[in-house]
């Protein structure tokens, strides 16, 4: 290499590193002042004090002193080879300053002299994609020639990025925002474009093209669908999606589709919460404004639907406020209608007679204190529901017994409520009555004693009965075909589940959590499409003679380090028996199993149950499955002459000699040892 060459290229990494930021951000920004840096070449660093100067003029908006700048730094220092490398940038501002001036034809010769001289590569594609640019605010051409260079330049990210930039502004100009916001969009999602500035001018176009898009169509439904449709387009543009179905959202809130406002800022919560779940509390809170909006809204409309049936000349009478003295309500007097909150204070009582229909514009609430007794019959039931025209789930807000003194609802049917009843610190009697259709739950007991009798408790989206740090008792009844779980004890509390049939429920039938202690006696749990009973987190249910048939779970479910006891109760026909799992350890006593697909019962993850004196017959699977390192009790159990016993695949030893063994079989055919413990046998 000879000493000239070496020269130029000390230069030109000098002129990279010193005047970078001068020169790097061309395309978006105008360059920051700079001094030449002292060691450069003399010749150099007077070019590029008098282009800081031309630029300067250009910056005040002195267009005309800038351009005889411009040409006079070309003039002086066009034909010296140490300026060689960098004598195109006041041509790109010159072309820049035309542009300013509406001299495109101006702008265009300098481009082109760019392209066709002796200068950098990069330096002819910066001006080709300017040319174009510039020939695509006046004719189809540019944008054409524009659209070839991207497809040319598609395997170099960063060049692709500032095609794409100047593509879409040209576009902009035509009003064409459709095609601005899928080319940037698509450019965005290749993921591959390092370079910042581009990135974030990507993200505006594309946000002020969709923002266009939705002011031009004819409502906020149409404007809402616009940011979806992109959503939907371009799932993995994180840090626009979210801000996309915000809008979408408030959109949806303003035409009154509330369902699809709480679809967009759920999924904003849901997939793309941000980092620190920012823009997650961003989706919550605009939930919340839906609720308060939804609310309004919902509420106005069933006051105004009660205001023209009170106009209709329709007997009903309108329920506002509160109830402080003793205060009788009867069919005689039409419908009830409850508007808002109603409390029934302390010292007050409440009668509600047969027949009486009692309904609830949306989101009331009937909040009792002091005591309530609604006794319809058989044939006249006092009836608590919607006043919308089409009732559904989660319409008002329910009869709410809160440190009540008493409450007797008896032969009552509640219905289309969010919570049918709930209990808080109460102790109500629920007899003979049909709660359906509500939302969360149908009925739910927080620190209370309610006394439920023969009640069903069906179709409900939610759970059926829950209690929460709370005793009381459920005799006979039906508690069938609800979304969730059947019955479910909560927090420690304490149950009593007598002759009731718990069927076709969602989740689970019965769960006992979080140190529960619930009593079961003569239940059938049954056909639920989860386990027939879950039992978790150190609880301790005493279940006795009990049917658990054909759930699509296990019958029962023992987990994490729970116990309690099962005895003289059938396990009939589930997916599988009972699984022990997690340190559980109940006793399992005087049950008969049968018919279980998978197995009988199951020892697991160090699990140590109790299987005594217990009948196993008709084996699917195996009777006893042992795995890992469970040591069960498992003694005075009689199975049959066919099938797998027990199947021993743990670490332990086993020690089965107590049991009934079938007369004339060979043991060892109905035992199988595949782990490393031992099975002991007679």
């Amino acid at each position: 290499m000879t000493k000239r060459k070496i020269k130029y290229l000390a230069a030109a990494i000098i002129i990279i590193i010193a005047a970078g930021l001068y020169y790097g951000a061309a395309l978006f920004v105008g360059p920051a002042p700079y001094e030449p840096p002292p060691g450069l070449d003399k010749a150099f660093r007077t070019f590029l004090s008098e282009l800081e100067s031309a630029r300067k003029l250009q910056a005040e908006g002195r267009l005309d002193e800038a351009e005889r700048a411009f040409l006079q730094v070309l003039a002086d220092h066009e034909n010296n080879p140490t300026i060689a490398h960098s004598i195109f940038e006041p041509r790109f501002d010159l072309a820049r300053l035309y542009g300013q001036q509406q001299k495109p034809t101006k702008a265009e010769e300098q481009y082109k002299i760019i392209i066709e001289g002796p200068t950098s590569p990069n330096a002819v594609v910066r001006a080709r994609m300017d040319l174009y640019k510039l020939k695509a605010d006046k004719d189809d051409d540019g944008l054409r020639e524009l659209r070839a260079m991207l497809e040319d330049f598609k395997g170099e990210p960063e060049v692709a990025g500032q095609i794409c930039v100047r593509l879409a502004q040209a576009l902009m100009a035509r009003e064409r925002y459709g095609e601005v916001a899928n080319i940037t969009c698509e450019r965005l999602s290749s993921n591959k474009i390092n370079e910042v500035s581009v990135t974030s001018r990507l993200q505006r176009q594309a946000n002020e093209a969709l923002d266009a898009m939705a002011d031009r169509v004819a409502g906020p439904t149409q404007a809402a669908e616009v940011y979806v449709e992109h959503v939907e387009k371009h799932p993995a543009l994180s840090t626009m999606c979210w801000s996309w179905l915000e809008k979408a959202g408030l959109f949806f809130m303003k035409a009154g589709e509330y369902g699809r406002a709480r679809n967009a800022f759920n999924k904003i919560v849901r997939d793309y919460p941000g980092e620190g779940g920012g823009q997650a509390g961003v989706g919550r809170t605009r939930v919340e404004d839906l609720d308060e909006a939804e609310r309004k809204a919902a509420t106005r409309l069933t006051e105004e639907g009660t205001e023209a049936r009170l106009k209709s000349g329709e007997k009903i009478q309108v329920i506002r406020g509160e109830i402080t003295q003793p205060t009788e309500w009867s069919p005689h007097n039409g419908t009830y209608v409850i508007v808002g909150k109603v409390a029934v204070r302390k010292g007050a009582e409440l009668v509600i007679d047969p027949g009486t229909r009692v309904e609830f514009t949306l989101h009331a609430a009937l909040v009792v204190y002091g005591r309530i007794a609604a006794k319809g019959s058989a044939e006249k039931p006092v009836v608590f529901t919607s006043a919308a025209r089409q009732p559904s789930f989660f319409d008002w807000n329910g009869l709410q017994m809160v440190e009540s003194t008493g409450g007797v609802l008896e032969h009552v049917v509640i219905s289309h409520a969010q919570k049918g009843l709930t209990c808080t610190q109460a102790r109500p009697r629920l007899s003979s009555a049909t709660v359906t259709a509500c939302g969360l739950a149908a009925v739910e007991a927080t620190e209370s004693s309610p006394v439920i009798v023969e009640t069903q408790i069906v179709e409900n989206a939610g759970a059926g009965l829950v209690f929460i740090r709370s005793g009381g008792s459920v005799e006979g009844g039906r508690v069938s075909k609800n979304g969730q779980v059947g019955i479910s004890a909560r927090k420690a509390s304490q149950p009593t589940i007598a002759g009731t049939v718990v069927d076709g429920n969602g989740v689970a039938g019965v769960e006992c959590l979080d140190g529960s202690k619930l009593s079961m006696q003569k239940v059938i749990v049954s056909d639920n499409l989860g386990p027939g009973i879950r039992v978790t987190m150190y609880s301790e249910p005493s279940i006795a003679v009990s049917e658990i048939a054909r759930n699509a779970g296990a019958g029962i479910v023992w987990w994490n380090g729970s116990g309690g006891k099962i005895t003289g109760s059938r396990i009939i026909g589930n997916r599988g028996g009972v699984n022990c799992s997690v340190f559980s350890s109940p006793v399992i006593e005087k049950c008969a199993f049968e018919a279980n697909d998978l197995y009988a019962v199951r020892c697991e993850s160090a699990s140590d149950p109790q299987i005594k004196d217990c009948r196993f017959a008709s084996l699917n699977g195996p009777g006893v499955l042992i795995l890992d390192i469970c040591e069960p009790n498992v003694e005075g159990n009689s199975f049959p002459p066919r099938g797998i016993a027990i199947r021993h695949e743990g670490d332990r030893d086993l020690n089965v000699s107590d049991n009934v063994w079938p007369p004339g079989v060979e043991l060892p055919g109905l035992v199988e040892a595949t782990g490393k413990g031992k099975v002991i046998l007679p």
